[in-house]
């Protein structure tokens, strides 16, 4: 897609930056991310942002940039991801 057809897509549009929620332990909590994904998809949004000024992009590794995007992108069949660390 071009700037402007993304643009046009996402005209009026909202789209929230959301975490990546994390265990005490510091790993992704897979169920936590799961049920927040399943809830945006219900939502009324263009799609979402992740890893934006949420901050923890840079706290994870290229595999779990990897495993979120790919669950996010999964999880909003019809939506736009929109990610940056």
């Amino acid at each position: 897609m071009t700037p402007h057809e993304i643009r046009e897509l996402l005209y009026q549009q909202l789209i929230p930056a959301l975490p990546v929620p994390f265990t005490s332990a510091r790993i992704i909590h897979h169920d936590s991310h799961v049920r927040m994904a399943e809830y945006m998809n219900d939502m009324p949004i263009g799609g979402v942002t992740v890893w934006a000024h949420t901050g923890r992009g840079l706290y994870l590794t290229e595999e779990e940039r990897t495993e979120v995007l790919a669950h996010w992108r999964e999880s909003l069949p019809k939506g736009m991801v929109i990610a940056g660390a």
